[in-house]
C-alpha cells in the first residue's frame, strides 16, 4: 500500500491489521470465484517490519495453485501448472478491498487518531485521503511456484515467525555514545548492504513498535484452509485429486520426549561432543547465577581455582 497510508494503520492497531487480512482473503477469493468459479486454499502471514525496521505492514500469501470448483466436483487450473493471475489485476482488486474496509471501519467508529492526525476524524477528510491514494499506484508481487513440498514447509516454517532483526545484524554499539549500528538491505539502492546508526532508545522503540498485540494471529488461514470448513472442504479436493488422506504420524508427541529425544529428532545429539569426538555425560540443569557453577567442574574431577571466571558462590 502507499507510504502515506501506514501510519493511518499504526493508530488503530490491531483494528487495522485485521482489516489487511481480510481484504487480501477478500481480493483473492472473490477472483477465483468469480473469474473461474473456484476456492483457494490461502495461507496469509502478516509482516509489519521492514529491512530497516520501520513500520511497514504487509502480507505474504501462500495460495494452492488452483482450486476446488465451487461444487466440489473437480480441481480447476484456470491457466495450466505454474501460472495463477494476473498481477494488474491483483492490485486492484487488493486496493479496492483494503480502501473499502477502511471506509466501512472509520463509518463504524473503529479507527482512532492522535492528536497530530486528528483531523483525520472526520469522515470527509479521511475519504479524500482515501480518494487520493486510490489514484496512486498500488504493488503487489506474484513469486514463482514452490515445486518442493520440503523445500515449502522448510521456507515457510522460517519466514511466518522470522525475527524482526537478527542479531548478527547488529554489528556495533557504542556505550559511550549511546549508539547502537546494524546492518539492512537497502531495496532503494538494488538490495546492497547497507548501514544505519541510531540512538539506543530509538533502536528499542523501532524494535517494540513490531511486537504484535496480545492474542493477535500474525499466520492466518483462509478458502479451503478456514478453519471452519477445513476438514470438510481439504476432503473434497482429496477426493477429485485421487489422494489419500495423510495417516498421523507413529511417533509420539513433542510434548511426551525428552529433551534430548527431541534434540535427537533434529537431526543433532546434545550430548555428543562434536569437538572431541566422545559422548559426555549429563550431569543436571543449572538455572541463573544463584546456582554454583564451579560444583559442576568438582563432580566431574575437573575443579577450577576461585580466581577462575566461572567460579560462582551463589
Amino acid at each position: 500500500m502507499p507510504a502515506h497510508l501506514r501510519s493511518v494503520l499504526s493508530y488503530s492497531r490491531p483494528a487495522t491489521l485485521n482489516l489487511l487480512f481480510r481484504a487480501a482473503t477478500a481480493a483473492l477469493s472473490q477472483w477465483a470465484r468469480e473469474q473461474h468459479g473456484m476456492r483457494l486454499g490461502i495461507v496469509a502471514v502478516l509482516h509489519t517490519f521492514g529491512s530497516d525496521l520501520k513500520w511497514h505492514p504487509h502480507l505474504h500469501l501462500l495460495v494452492t495453485e488452483g482450486g476446488l470448483s465451487l461444487d466440489g466436483s473437480r480441481w480447476v487450473r484456470p491457466y495450466g501448472e505454474g501460472w495463477l493471475m494476473n498481477h494488474g489485476a491483483l492490485k486492484k482488486m487488493w486496493r479496492y478491498h483494503l480502501v473499502r474496509a477502511l471506509r466501512r471501519a472509520h463509518r463504524a467508529g473503529e479507527l482512532r487518531f492522535p492528536k497530530n492526525a486528528a483531523f483525520l476524524a472526520a469522515y470527509p477528510r479521511f475519504n479524500a485521503l482515501l480518494r487520493r491514494l486510490y489514484e496512486m499506484t498500488w504493488y503487489a508481487h506474484i513469486g514463482a511456484s514452490l515445486r518442493d513440498p520440503r523445500f515449502t514447509l522448510r521456507y515457510i516454517g522460517r519466514y511466518t515467525k522470522r525475527a524482526v532483526l537478527a542479531e548478527y545484524r547488529i554489528t556495533a554499539y557504542d556505550p559511550e555514545r549511546g549508539t547502537v549500528r546494524f546492518a539492512y538491505q537497502d531495496y532503494a539502492q538494488g538490495g546492497k548492504t547497507s548501514y544505519k546508526t541510531l540512538p539506543v532508545l530509538a533502536f528499542l522503540g523501532r524494535l517494540i513498535r513490531h511486537v504484535p498485540d496480545k492474542h493477535f494471529k500474525t499466520v492466518r488461514y483462509g478458502g479451503l484452509f478456514a478453519p471452519r470448513w477445513r476438514e470438510h472442504y481439504l476432503a473434497h479436493a482429496r477426493a477429485v485429486l485421487g489422494q489419500a488422506k495423510p495417516e498421523a504420524p507413529e511417533t509420539p508427541a513433542l510434548c511426551t520426549l525428552s529433551w534430548q529425544e527431541r534434540r535427537r529428532a533434529a537431526g543433532q545429539d546434545p550430548l555428543w561432543c562434536r569437538t572431541c569426538q566422545v559422548p559426555m555425560q549429563f550431569v543436571r540443569v543449572v538455572f541463573g547465577p544463584h546456582e554454583p557453577i564451579a560444583e559442576l567442574f568438582r563432580q566431574a574431577g575437573r575443579p577450577i581455582a576461585p580466581t577462575h571466571p566461572l567460579w560462582d558462590t551463589g
